[in-house]
């Protein structure tokens, strides 16, 4: 009996191993072993260090519910998952340069359902040369999960960590932090999103990462990290030793004409999101003053860069504070934090 569209319970693991293979480029000669095998064998750039980062996402809690979905969203979600990784590899200056993936998968999924999850994955790593050497596929009851390991390569001594900061860094941050949380709470709440503010949406389910403003900005900064779990939860990652704190400028803050439009017509503070937990995935990274005028001109010779933005100084007494003309206002550590947001689910209501 054949299945013109078969569950992954009737193609079993094998072949789905075998279809997922003929998604693959061919390896580079660098991968001596790849897919196929009991493990990868990879030949690293010489006077290069390796950086290692991995991500798990959990259907439901870091993306939708796929079941049911369009082949196209689905794709866009692997898409998704793999710039989530690319952006840790990103944040510490690195070049990405090999992947593995796991899969957990419920058996009553259809075969095209993953193909197209695993082509998101391969079509966004391919856009970065990023060889997909291997990975793992198993049964789930709970939900659908997958697991990317990523590694990359570093000159060792331009890794950028998330220490290093010093009072008197100006704190710069790449693009728009905040309209990835706008366009996700307008979709889980199902508020319709204003005309010409589509792309809080989009910076949600299409974010990219910051792979060669990474690489740019490395020989300038002290610390560095991404945005993932909120600016503020992030920023006080940048802020070590622990008695170092911030001051944020209040007219400094990057607003979007997208995000004050949505702001505006929710009768919202403009910055309400700018501060929320977000999948925003640019960058946050500190500089001393005197670096700031090369930075620019480097970054800004880059193609299609997002703008620049200095919204505030690290500082030697802790905590941070948000400054607007002549007030300061001690600000709360908001962010996602996996055990204490554990009930939010990344479905619309």
């Amino acid at each position: 009996m054949t299945h013109s569209n078969p569950t992954l319970q009737q193609l079993g693991e094998f072949g789905l191993i075998e279809r997922i293979k003929q998604l693959l480029p061919p390896a580079p000669p660098s991968v001596f072993v790849g897919v196929g095998d009991d493990a990868a064998v990879w030949q690293p750039t010489t006077g290069k260090a390796l950086t290692l980062t991995c991500d798990c996402a959990v259907e439901g809690r870091h993306f939708p519910k796929l079941k049911g979905q369009s082949l196209a969203f689905i794709e866009q979600m692997g898409r998704r998952a793999v710039h989530m990784n690319l952006s840790d590899i990103a944040s510490m200056a690195a070049d990405p340069r090999f992947a593995l993936v796991g899969l957990a998968l419920p058996s009553n999924r259809t075969v095209e359902s993953i193909e197209a999850l695993y082509r998101g994955i391969v079509q966004a790593f391919t856009e970065f040369d990023v060889t997909v050497v291997g990975g793992n596929i198993t049964s789930t009851s709970g939900p659908l999960l997958f697991h990317i390991t990523l590694g990359g390569e570093v000159t060792p001594n331009l890794a950028v960590l998330r220490t290093g900061s010093q009072p008197g860094d100006h704190i710069g941050v790449t693009g728009f932090p905040g309209n990835s949380a706008a366009g996700l709470h307008c979709w889980l709440s199902e508020t319709p999103l204003p005309s010409g503010t589509e792309s809080l949406l989009d910076a949600y389910l299409q974010p990219n990462a910051r792979v060669k403003e990474g690489l740019c900005l490395a020989p300038y900064v002290h610390a560095m990290t991404d945005i993932s779990d909120g600016l503020l939860l992030d920023l006080q990652n940048l802020l070590v030793p622990e008695h170092l704190g911030a001051v944020l400028h209040q007219k400094k803050l990057p607003l979007h004409p997208s995000m004050k439009t949505l702001t505006q017509h929710l009768k919202q503070p403009s910055h309400q999101f700018t501060f929320a937990a977000s999948d925003d995935y640019e960058l946050l990274f500190t500089a001393p003053p005197h670096a700031i005028p090369a930075l620019e001109q480097a970054y800004y010779a880059l193609p299609n860069v997002p703008p620049l933005h200095w919204i505030g100084t690290v500082t030697e007494s802790s905590g941070l504070v948000l400054a607007n003309d002549e007030t300061k206002t001690p600000l709360t550590i908001q962010g996602w934090e996996h055990f204490q947001n554990a009930q939010r689910a990344i479905t619309p209501s």
